[in-house]
């Protein structure tokens, strides 16, 4: 089960929440603190081919308000680097 109920499953959010949200404002300004998703629908919109996705952000000094227009950056894939080091023989 995705919903972390089984042996060997993965709970999504658990391992979502752990991707960096970027917030961009209208005025192309980069929000400083990093969000996270929080939850994830999994019902995909027919119309727009989209699903739901929730993102929480710090706001202590209360630079977010609501209905504010913005967009969310992810990455959408990680590199990994690997060295190898060569035996001596």
């Amino acid at each position: 089960m995705a919903d972390g109920g089984g042996p060997g499953s993965v709970d999504f959010i658990t391992h979502a929440s752990r991707i960096p949200l970027q917030f961009d404002s209208r005025r192309r300004s980069t929000y400083p603190h990093p969000g996270k998703i929080i939850f994830a629908d999994r019902q995909v919109n027919e119309q727009t081919g989209t699903i739901q996705i929730v993102g929480e952000f710090p706001n202590s000094k209360n630079l977010l308000r609501p209905g504010q227009y913005a967009r969310v950056h992810t990455p959408t894939a990680a590199s990994q680097e690997r060295y190898w080091c060569a035996g001596g023989g």
